[in-house]
């Protein structure tokens, strides 16, 4: 199978894992948000990924379709986002910080990175979207193990050698059960909640972890973004 065949078949198998869930638990899942890539980033050498915390606005049971209808569906709807452009969240700190990072790598702007998100699914009540945050504790852990493969399945798809996670603390825990291994180390003196790197071996991939956006923003620290790119390009 190509690489994108791959990755469909691991998000259908993830969709009909998810009966295997808790019902009470399962009911309140949103569809997963799907990688979509463009050819500007298939076709770049530079292959940066960037990674937010969640996708705000999935709102679709994912059972709301069959797994194959639901992969087609997400992806359709990704698409017709088209990377924030011509949508409200274009001028949101994500999306500035993306094309800032964009512009950083000198690929294109927005397409030219991979986007995708730490957490592939929502919180969903009486049919709205709500943060990963509003599960339980052992709810999100129980989620983390069943997007795993799916997680594991983007990172070859998508085969970054560069992945920025603008993830902030509260989202180490899903990020070192997920990147499980990596050892990561702060860059000159900082605190390592504000900037940390590590590579993984086995994938070939550099990577560094800093706020969200939003947060760096509200507290002064958007050179950290700068800082971050900086280090990715002159790492190995």
């Amino acid at each position: 199978m190509t690489g994108e065949a791959t990755y469909r078949a691991a998000y259908v198998a993830a969709v009909e894992n998810a009966d295997r869930l808790a019902p009470e638990l399962s009911a309140r899942m949103s569809a997963p948000q799907p990688l979509v890539l463009y050819p500007s980033y298939v076709d770049s050498p530079t292959k940066v990924m960037i990674m937010g915390q969640e996708t705000a606005g999935l709102n679709r049971s994912i059972f709301a379709r069959g797994p194959s209808e639901t992969y087609d569906s997400e992806v359709a709807s990704t698409r017709a986002f088209d990377m924030a452009e011509g949508q409200q969240q274009w001028s949101s700190p994500f999306w500035r910080a993306f094309r800032e990072v964009c512009h950083l790598f000198d690929v294109d702007v927005p397409k030219g990175a991979a986007w995708s998100n730490v957490v592939k699914v929502q919180h969903l009540c009486d049919g709205k979207s709500a943060s990963f945050r509003n599960f339980k504790k052992d709810e999100r852990y129980l989620l983390l193990q069943w997007q795993k493969e799916l997680f594991d399945a983007e990172l070859a798809y998508a085969a970054p050698r560069k992945v920025l996670l603008f993830t902030g603390p509260w989202y180490e825990h899903a990020t070192d059960f997920l990147l499980e291994g990596l050892e990561w180390k702060s860059v000159h003196d900082l605190d390592p909640r504000e900037l940390a790197v590590a590579k993984c071996g086995v994938r070939g991939i550099d990577f560094v972890r800093t706020y969200h956006p939003r947060y760096l923003q509200q507290t002064w620290r958007w050179p950290l973004i700068e800082a971050a790119c900086r280090y990715l390009q002159q790492s190995a």
